[in-house]
This record gives C-alpha cells, sequence and structure tokens, in this order.
C-alpha cells in the first residue's frame, strides 16, 4: 500500500489526467460562485411565500431559475473532479475515491433532472401562462418535487465531499482541502434532515451561504494541487 500524499500523485500522473484534474475543479469554482451570485441577484426580486401557483406565477421571472442554470454547468464539472480524484489516489484510499465519484453521479443525476425541468417545463409554461401542475415543480412550493430533488441531490453531493476527503492528506494545501470538505458536508447534510424534519426551505437558504463559501474555496484549493 501506498502513503504518498495526493499531491506527490498528481505530479506522478499523465498531462491528461492533470489538465482534466486542473480544469475540472477550475470549472467547479467558477460555476459554484456563479450559482451565488445568480442566487443574489434573484433574491433582489424575491418570489413570494407560497400562496399557490397563480401568484408564484405572477411574480416569476427567467432570473429567479437562473441560478440553476450555473448549476446544470456545475454537475459534470463535479462529476468529472471526483472521477481525476479516484483515479490520481493511493491504492490505500482509493476506495474512498471511489465512494465519491459514486455519490457524485447520485447528486448527478438528481439534480441534472431536478434543474433541466426547471429551465424547459417549468420556465416556458410559465411564461406562456400554462399553470396547470407546475405547482409541483414551483420553487417556494415546501412539497414540491423541486424541493425533494434539491435537497436529496445535495445531500449525495455532500457524501460525495465527505468521502472523497479521506484521499488527500492531512498536511499542505491538499490538507486544507481535506478539511474543508469534511466540514461543508455535514453542515448541509444536517440542513436536509433538518428539512425533512421542519419542512422549512429558510433552514436551506442558511445553509446555502456556507456552502457557498467553503465549496469553491476548497475547488479552488484542488486547481492549485492540479497545476503544481
Amino acid at each position: 500500500m501506498s502513503n504518498s500524499s495526493f499531491s506527490s500523485l498528481v505530479l506522478e500522473s499523465s498531462r491528461s489526467v492533470r489538465k482534466l484534474g486542473y480544469w475540472s475543479a477550475l470549472g467547479s469554482t467558477v460555476f459554484s460562485i456563479g450559482f451565488a451570485a445568480a442566487a443574489i441577484a434573484s433574491s433582489l426580486a424575491p418570489l413570494p411565500s407560497w400562496d399557490g401557483i397563480e401568484s408564484f406565477a405572477e411574480a416569476f421571472r427567467t432570473m429567479h431559475i437562473l441560478p440553476g442554470a450555473f448549476a446544470l454547468f456545475l454537475i459534470p464539472c463535479l462529476v468529472a473532479l471526483m472521477a481525476t480524484i479516484y483515479h490520481v489516489s493511493s491504492e490505500d484510499r482509493r476506495l474512498y475515491g471511489l465512494l465519491g465519484l459514486v455519490f457524485s453521479l447520485v447528486y448527478a443525476s438528481l439534480l441534472g433532472v431536478n434543474y433541466a425541468v426547471q429551465l424547459v417545463v417549468l420556465r416556458p409554461n410559465l411564461l406562456r401562462g400554462e399553470t396547470e401542475g407546475m405547482a409541483l415543480f414551483a420553487l417556494t412550493n415546501p412539497f414540491s418535487v423541486f424541493w425533494a430533488l434539491e435537497l436529496f441531490g445535495y445531500g449525495f453531493m455532500m457524501l460525495s465531499l465527505i468521502t472523497a476527503a479521506f484521499v488527500f492528506a492531512r498536511i499542505g494545501l491538499e490538507g486544507w482541502v481535506r478539511k474543508l470538505f469534511l466540514l461543508n458536508g455535514p453542515v448541509n447534510i444536517l440542513a436536509t434532515v433538518a428539512y425533512t424534519i421542519f419542512l422549512d426551505p429558510i433552514i436551506v437558504f442558511i445553509s446555502l451561504p456556507f456552502w457557498s463559501v467553503l465549496f469553491p474555496i476548497s475547488t479552488g484549493m484542488l486547481v492549485a494541487v492540479f497545476r503544481e
């Protein structure tokens, strides 16, 4: 079994592997920051509290699902990043990398469907004045399909971060990636569990800034790791 650090294994990897790790980490950083910025921008014209699809449709604007567009681009970047982490990981830590990759694929499946529905089903129907059946996909409806997919999708993302964290050594820049992955994951999983109990979206909005800061910092550090 190998005790090599992840950073040293990156240096021993082929140029194509390092490039994939670099660009997927960079994409994850850019699109997660874009997601946060779009969420802030859409909050400047907030949607009303859920009172039925009619009031939601009246207030709905395309900008309200702009964060989902950035999140769609984030999905392939994170999956590619997890695949690279798994590929580079040492033999004795490879199982953690595999679990991180598998959990990221579940996250990608759930949220890929969720954001695609928002962009190509919910948005065009509301803009055309068609509201029948759209309540199940509305962002502010706490009992919608949107929230079910959103919460469990990000729950699996957090499991991906937690398990992948154990691929990294405790020292150097990768040690900070490990710490941030382990810090980010449990906080947001707790938010998911709390939501399923209390059914209050405000719980998620409290945890979102936490993810919006820690995630791009950790992936930004991975950009530096793969660039070395």
